[in-house]
């Protein structure tokens, strides 16, 4: 599996989606219908995605294959901003792989529909334009920016600190002028403009505030609320953090200025996820699901890098190992 999507070759597609098949297998007869929870949820979620609620939920087997596609559909964007950022120096699809597999390591992701996955597409988008910003600073990009990360702090309210990285990554890269700023400021009002204007057309106004306060009202996130699975997938990111870590600062000062300060970003966008993570207050794993995009990219290239093959392969039989021993023990 290693050295087939260490290159881009035209079966890494076909073969990534029935990898995720696969590895979903113990999932496809399970799923817990649409979050309904403050903390996962939001009114306008629930407009959203309840008409086609019966569709998508027709059976559980036709709910897992379209989970699969949007998970698919995401990785394919992971390796288009793996390629733009040029982290590597040819073509890789790794990133794609592993974010596969964090994801459906995350058990109670892949059987709960939840805001989380249209808030990871803005994420994504987000960065694209973090990438894109480096090649031209334009207004276009930083107004892209700024909305697209204030829609996706919407879908799920931890996300804000999305919003906190972008002005972070101005500061830091770009040494952007108050009038970027405001520019990416202008971005996010808009996005929260949008979202309250459509809550005032469905005569729930009064919601928006409250589904965001609620946040703040409740206690903070609490050790008991840790489970067997959280504290699992807790030493999986830690050993990787680690090994990642170590291995970029080495190889750090080679790369050139824009991949370094993409690195940067997502170093930045990694401690604001952890940090709202804590914001939670239901304990429930799912929380991590965006942690995938950063720790695609970091094991990724500690993969990419082995030298021989077998090692990689070995290591990552290991890993398929604990995932579906795990998923396995869950539901039998």
């Amino acid at each position: 599996m290693i050295s087939l999507f260490k290159n881009q070759g035209p079966l890494t597609i076909p073969v990534l989606f029935l990898y995720t098949l696969c590895l979903k297998l113990f999932l496809f007869f399970y799923n817990d219908g649409i979050a309904e929870t403050p903390e996962l949820s939001s009114h306008l979620f629930l407009t959203l995605v309840t008409p086609f609620s019966e569709y998508i939920f027709i059976n559980t087997l036709f709910f897992n294959f379209f989970f699969s596609v949007v998970l698919v559909h995401q990785s394919i964007l992971i390796r288009n901003i793996n390629d733009q950022a040029e982290f590597w120096s040819k073509g890789t699809s790794l990133p794609s792989l592993f974010f596969v597999t964090f994801c459906v390591s995350i058990t109670q992701f892949n059987i709960l529909l939840t805001p989380l996955i249209i808030g990871n597409y803005f994420i994504l988008y987000a960065l694209k334009s973090y990438i894109n910003l480096y090649n031209e600073v334009n207004f276009k990009e930083i107004f892209y920016l700024g909305l697209f990360a204030g829609i996706a702090a919407i879908y799920h309210f931890p996300l804000v600190f999305i919003s906190v990285t972008s002005v972070l990554y101005l500061i830091v890269y770009i040494n952007a002028s108050i009038r970027l700023h405001l520019v990416l400021l202008t971005g996010i009002v808009c996005s929260l403009f949008l979202i309250s204007s459509t809550y005032f057309l469905l005569d729930k106004l009064d919601l928006f505030a409250i589904e965001n306060i609620i946040r703040f009202t409740k206690a903070p996130f609490s050790p008991e609320a840790l489970t067997t699975e959280i504290l699992f997938i807790f030493s999986f990111l830690i050993i990787l953090s680690f090994i990642g870590v170590g291995n970029v600062s080495n190889y750090f000062n080679r790369m050139n200025v824009r991949t370094r300060a993409v690195w940067g970003s997502l170093f930045i966008m990694t401690v604001m996820s952890l940090f709202a993570i804590f914001l939670t207050t239901d304990g429930k794993v799912v929380h991590f699901y965006f942690l995938g995009i950063p720790f695609s990219f970091l094991t990724g290239r500690i993969f990419y890098l082995f030298k021989k093959n077998i090692t990689g392969e070995l290591i990552f039989l290991v890993l398929l190992f604990l995932i579906i021993n795990f998923q396995f023990s869950l539901f039998f």
